[in-house]
């Protein structure tokens, strides 16, 4: 018996296993209450909002982003060149 014969009888085996135990199984629904209601971030929600940095760390990020954009567009384009050329 080969290898692939192996797998194939193992997978075989697997799933016969795993139709007879969920023919017996029931599939129920659980709502559970978390003991903690808070969001795990909600202690830093509005951690910046008096700070004047902050806008400008936003605007920063939002010029780097739009490089990276302008710099993937021209990258795209040379791409696109390079297979009309082909």
């Amino acid at each position: 018996m080969g290898r692939i014969d192996k797998k194939k009888e193992a997978n075989a085996n697997i799933r016969q296993l795993l139709t007879e135990r969920l023919a017996q199984a029931d599939i129920i629904s659980l709502e559970v209450e978390s003991a903690n209601n808070q969001h795990p971030w909600m202690e830093f929600a509005g951690m910046y909002a008096n700070n004047p940095l902050f806008d400008e760390v936003l605007a920063d990020i939002a010029a780097y982003r739009d490089e990276i954009d302008g710099d993937m567009e021209d990258y795209d384009r040379q791409v696109d060149a390079k297979e009309i050329v082909k």
